[in-house]
């Protein structure tokens, strides 16, 4: 009798463990339980440009939908296209059930003239951006205007490094 026992435990047991996998699977994907309550973009004034963006791209995420369904990657990767964005964070906000996305904005040091006469903005690595939020477009008339033969990104760097050295001084 007590190996009859001993041979129940282990089916027992993945019965056990396929139920709970089953159960965690329909909660995080089918389940209202755990559906979007909040959505909220973080570090930029420029949130109709950010949600435009996600909208066009199909990932904005939506209040009442699932949360394990939301594409955090796919989010950042998008995001991270714009020329005027340093970086991206996504998260999910299981106990919350909510969306936090955090942006954090490129600082230009400086207006260069391209080959076309017309101002760029590069920053500290000497990638060129439009700006676009209102932090961004606030600095224009205070950011030196640098005129160059070639604003290659070498070049731009070089200016980049030379004028914090100027402002450290």
């Amino acid at each position: 009798m007590g190996q009859k026992t001993q041979k129940k435990r282990p089916i027992l047991l993945t019965v056990l463990v396929i139920l709970l996998i089953s159960l965690s699977a329909y909660l995080l994907g089918w389940s209202s339980l755990l559906t979007v309550k909040s959505f909220e973009v973080q570090g930029s004034m420029a949130q109709t440009e950010i949600l435009n963006k996600l909208s066009n791209d199909a990932i904005r995420p939506s209040i009442g939908s699932k949360i394990a369904r939301v594409e955090t990657r796919a989010i950042k990767g998008s995001l991270e296209q714009l020329d005027w964005i340093d970086s991206v964070d996504v998260a999910r906000k299981w106990l919350d059930r909510s969306i936090i996305i955090t942006i954090s904005e490129k600082i230009a040091v400086a207006k260069a003239v391209g080959s076309q006469s017309s101002a760029i903005n590069f920053d500290n690595s000497g990638d060129i951006f439009k700006p676009t939020s209102a932090t961004q477009l606030a600095v224009q008339d205070r950011l030196p205007l640098v005129i160059l033969q070639n604003p290659s990104k070498s070049n731009l760097t070089s200016v980049a490094l030379l004028i914090d050295q100027i402002q450290e001084r």
